[in-house]
């Protein structure tokens, strides 16, 4: 599974449109299934992250049971610099 995070530009239409609009129609709905599925898997699951693990790829990682990564892997959420919160 690989995971690139979400795009940051979904995130400004929707909050655009107000509070109630980013209810209905978040753009991390799929993210946050996957995390669920994640977190209720009765098999243990290993993230590896080899590169950046940015936003919702930091959150798929974070969500597994275990993580493993290179020296030169970087991770981080942008979005807080926008002001918005990581998580589900």
């Amino acid at each position: 599974l690989f995971g690139a995070g979400a795009e940051l530009t979904e995130f400004a239409e929707t909050i655009a449109k107000g509070p109630e609009a980013f209810r209905r129609e978040s753009p991390v709905q799929e993210l946050c299934a996957v995390i669920d599925i994640i977190d209720a898997s009765p098999k243990t699951v290993i993230a590896a992250i080899n590169g950046a693990a940015l936003g919702g790829g930091l959150e798929l990682a974070l969500a597994c049971h275990y993580r493993v990564a290179q020296r030169s892997a970087t991770v981080g959420f942008p979005e807080v610099q926008l002001g918005i919160l990581p998580g589900c």
